[in-house]
């Protein structure tokens, strides 16, 4: 996606086989859900480790909501910031 958005962005690594990669990655991860789905060979135990499952998946939510909630609107130069620290403006060279 950001081939099309931002094509002069400085790109300092390149991965062959890019797409193949990406499929791959996709795949594989369907093929887990599969796996653990109810009624397939290691389903997950009803009502326990779907609890763990969606515990995490909600605690992943309210990590997003309140990460909204502290940072509404925030510019990329300041997302940056935050996320890598002082290593941003190596970022940029």
């Amino acid at each position: 996606r950001l081939r099309w958005r931002e094509p002069e962005m400085p790109r300092p690594y390149r991965l062959r086989h890019g797409t193949l990669a990406g499929s791959l990655a996709v795949a594989i991860s369907f093929g887990f859900l599969l796996l653990y789905l109810p009624l397939s060979p290691s389903a997950l135990v009803w009502p326990h480790e779907w609890a763990i499952v969606l515990g995490w998946i909600g605690l992943g939510i309210a990590a997003f909501a309140i990460g909204k909630r502290i940072y509404p609107s925030i510019d990329r130069a300041e997302q940056e910031r935050i996320i890598f620290g002082r290593f941003a403006r190596e970022l940029e060279k």
